[in-house]
């Protein structure tokens, strides 16, 4: 086009078309063009001099703060950038609003967006193919169809605000639709909207569908280009139905069966099991009755046992609701945000073998102002520690089953389900001790008087309260455990030791250690039951070999189970007696394999919508490892709101970086043993208001006072947060936990089942992050109070 060419020509020449002798100075620059390029031009100049009416409105269309600019009387709403092109260009017309200034400022516009729009897309890409990014799946919450879906396009016009949008369907049912949408769309979660099946119409094969059909959004999955939106049918339309009926039917051996929602299901629930046996919290549920809160179910895994024993009296009574009493848990529901509600500080006190249990939340310390006397006296005590409970409500709107098949039930057993409706909230009980911060703990003592602290001392219970329910999986011993105290002594080589059991079955047992020791996993152990002896006749209860299977807690507590050769095993024959003669009296804290298998499945369900943590998982590869994702029980969690995220995931580089990934997460993992509980390290991060944040270890910062400064800095400057990063080997996959998912995706998807398979064999490591901000800051009294 001719006016292109003479760009250069037309803007030397803009300053100058107002002018008194403009003419002239047209002739003396265009001197050497032709004619008609020279009257093209001028047309061109005159155009761009025509006093302009419209108005320019960047409000959404910025990502800017603007500000509403007046010109001739005329009013703009302007960013900073537009509004300086706006003046620069007006001086060109003699301060005149022109056709040229308009097009000039939103010309100058679109090319800062689109350089905005090219920057952004070149850092994400960067982002996405570097080792730090993290992309993210979801857990727990699982969108479950009870009809076949069909791969099928079918055109769509959708109605919703004044708002139409012409899309194509990816898939669809006969109770629902699956769109593909521009990322601009107004749709939200739960949002109602009118859908005119086009194709459908024009075919006029069914009249009612005319006026649009009722639909609602129920899933929306995001991409880099697109949102992928789900819907359900909302009307009750037989024609309709039996329309779309017999479309799948007619269709069905030539689409295929859209597995999509299954294979995401089937992905989350096969991450979960890898993590679950790890699970380190307490899941505790809650009922109401005559308007007290009660503990009603705990549900148990292979690593949150130790955080039973905390509560678990010299006559194995679990005082557990001792300390979550119903004022307790009514001010944690009524704050659920409130730090201050959510820490407990406890100590259990052992006078004449009898156990004294002590506990206050940091809320309760504060207002009787015994904070320090509490944390210093009982951080000297070896059953020290500190948890934080997080409460969840249970949504019974939500089916209690996480994984439905299309054509299946989502209820459980009518008494499970009765169980089931009677609960309230999950409370997630994390151990937070970090025993290298004891020593701070201790310094706060004072001089005050321990006695005060006795307002503190929990109730007794005299009978068990909470039901006990053991995770299927997470139960390795083929028989039931029970509670059972007494004395064992252990010999290994030239090693002696005593120690207490917890739990007790025919083949295996938990004990606890006095002191820390060192035992080799190869040689077996000798056990003597010199209690027990007096109860066991002539049989020698001296000296049975058992395996250790693995150790928690520093080596202090050690789960064991009987090497059996071809003679009778002393210790097996006499422990399934004791059990068998005393079962009415011994508490069971697991039941065996087929028993309570729904009701336990329930109740992970209920816990797995809402973790507290973040999960991650290590991939093997080729020549080594690799981090592969996250995993999380919603989009937003606490890594969000520290570093970069995108729709595809996270950039944990600022973490990550300068060999983090590789000496604090690769290496461990592969060399630690999956039947060993997680291990930990914590991370100090500064994220200032501007610049970027700093991830660093204690460590590596340095002594007390440069953590101390560290946190202060990071206080003022912007955000201070602490994590924990729990870290394990993981066990070979448990295929038969998703064998109806894939037996089911198999004929329709063998190639993503093959990739599903083959991505949960490669898993070799996993772990949680877990934010400990609240109990970092408990650490150093010199901070000011920000508990709130």
């Amino acid at each position: 086009m001719i006016i292109k060419e003479y760009s250069s020509l037309i803007d030397q020449l803009k300053p100058l078309v107002m002018e008194e002798h403009f003419q002239e100075l047209f002739e003396q620059l265009t001197a050497g063009e032709s004619s008609s390029d020279r009257f093209l031009i001028k047309m061109e100049l005159n155009r761009l001099a025509t006093r302009c009416t419209r108005n320019i409105d960047l409000r959404d269309k910025t990502e800017l703060p603007w500000e509403e600019v007046l010109v001739d009387q005329q009013k703009h709403f302007l960013d900073v950038p537009a509004k300086a092109i706006l003046l620069e260009s007006m001086s060109l017309y003699q301060q005149h609003y022109t056709l040229g200034v308009y097009e000039e400022v939103i010309n100058s516009h679109k090319r800062r967006r689109e350089s905005l729009r090219l920057a952004a897309s070149a850092k994400t890409k960067q982002v996405l193919d570097s080792p730090f990014f993290m992309p993210l799946k979801i857990l727990g919450s699982y969108f479950n169809r009870n009809e076949e879906r069909m791969h099928y396009s079918l055109k769509v016009d959708i109605h919703y605000q004044n708002q139409n949008y012409a899309v194509n369907s990816t898939d669809i049912s006969v109770s629902g639709i699956r769109l593909k949408l521009p990322k601009n769309h107004a749709l939200s979660l739960q949002a109602k909207v009118k859908l005119f099946l086009v194709e459908l119409i024009n075919d006029g094969v069914a009249d009612e569908i005319k006026q649009g059909v009722e639909y609602q959004v129920v899933q929306i999955e995001s991409t880099a280009n697109a949102d992928f939106v789900s819907f359900k049918r909302l009307d009750a339309m037989p024609a309709l139905s039996e329309l779309l009926e017999q479309l799948l039917q007619t269709y069905k051996g030539r689409y295929k069966i859209d597995v999509s929602d299954v294979l995401n299901t089937a992905t989350g629930l096969g991450l979960e099991r890898q993590y679950l046996p790890h699970f380190p919290h307490l899941a505790v549920f809650t009922t109401k009755k005559e308007q007290q809160w009660h503990l009603s179910y705990l549900l148990l895994s292979q690593e949150n046992q130790s955080i039973l024993n905390d509560f678990v009296d010299q006559n194995d009574i679990n005082q557990l609701p001792a300390m979550l009493t119903h004022a307790r848990i009514d001010r944690l529901l009524k704050a659920p945000q409130d730090i201050r509600q959510q820490l407990f500080i406890c100590f259990s006190h052992n006078a004449n073998g009898k156990l004294f249990f002590y506990s206050a939340t940091l809320w309760e310390l504060e207002q009787q102002q015994l904070l320090n006397l509490f944390l210093g006296f009982g951080a000297r005590k070896t059953s020290f520690r500190i948890y934080r409970v997080n409460p969840y409500a249970i949504d019974h709107q939500i089916p209690y089953k996480a994984s439905v098949l299309p054509l299946e039930s989502s209820d459980y057993s009518p008494e499970v389900t009765e169980q089931l409706t009677q609960l309230q909230h999950c409370l997630i009980v994390q151990d937070l001790t970090n025993e290298q911060a004891r020593r701070l703990y201790q310094a706060r003592l004072d001089a005050e008087n321990a006695n005060a602290l006795k307002v503190f001392a929990q109730v007794k219970i005299n009978a068990h309260q909470i039901q006990q329910v053991a995770m299927e999986f997470s139960e390795r011993r083929m028989e039931a455990r029970f509670a059972f105290k007494t004395l064992v002594h252990i010999r290994q080589g030239d090693i002696n030791a005593k120690a207490i059991s917890q739990d007790i079955s025919g083949r295996g047992m938990q004990l606890n250690l006095d002191d820390v020791l060192e035992f080799n996993t190869d040689e077996p152990l000798l056990l003597s039951f010199p209690k027990l002896q007096p109860l066991a006749g002539k049989v020698m209860l001296v000296e049975m070999p058992y395996k250790l299977v693995r150790s928690r807690r520093n080596n202090q507590s050690l789960h064991l189970v009987a090497i059996m050769g071809h003679e009778p095993h002393m210790g097996v024959a006499f422990l399934k007696k004791l059990i068998e003669a005393n079962k009415e009296k011994l508490q069971k804290l697991t039941e065996n394999n087929a028993e309570a298998k729904e009701l336990a499945e329930a109740l992970k369900n209920l816990m797995m919508r809402s973790l507290p943590g973040v999960l991650w998982f290590v991939e093997k590869t080729i020549n080594n490892a690799k981090l592969s994702c996250l995993a999380a029980t919603t989009t937003k969690h606490l890594l969000t709101n520290i570093f970069d995220n995108f729709p595809q995931g996270i950039d944990l580089s600022a973490m990550l970086g300068d060999g983090v990934l590789k000496r604090d997460f690769l290496d461990p993992v592969r060399t630690m043993n999956p039947d060993y509980e997680m291990d930990f390290f914590e991370v100090f991060i500064s994220k200032p208001a501007t610049g970027s944040l700093t991830c660093l270890q204690p460590r590596i910062i340095g002594d007390i006072n440069a953590q101390l400064n560290y946190i202060v800095k990071a206080q003022q400057q912007g955000q201070f947060y602490a994590l924990r990063i729990y870290r394990s080997a993981a066990h070979k996959p448990d295929m038969a936990y998703i064998r109806r998912e894939i037996e089911y995706m198999r004929p329709h998807a063998p190639q993503k089942v093959k990739e599903l398979e083959d991505m949960l064999w490669q898993v070799i490591g996993l772990g949680e992050i877990l934010d400990i901000s609240s109990e970092v800051l408990l650490r150093y009294p010199a901070l000011p109070s920000k508990q709130n």
